[in-house]
């Protein structure tokens, strides 16, 4: 029972921190096309940008409505 306990625990922890550190890439990225770079330099540069994300295990996909990813 102390087991499953410190299990649940553990789990709960570790997936807050994760949500927290998504969160924060987001509002880096968002910082960045909002202060810094315009959607047509990025589009110029993708890869550039692709190297920033850093993990290869996040999944972010930058886009325009209707229109195919330029960030993938």
């Amino acid at each position: 029972m102390v087991g499953a306990s410190l299990y649940h625990a553990t789990s709960a922890t570790l997936s807050t921190l994760a949500d927290y550190q998504l969160i924060g890439r987001i509002e880096h990225f968002r910082s960045l096309l909002h202060d810094l770079y315009i959607i047509k330099e990025i589009e110029a540069w993708p890869k550039l940008f692709e190297t920033m994300l850093g993990d290869s295990q996040d999944v972010i996909i930058f886009r325009r409505p209707g229109l195919a990813p330029f960030i993938a």
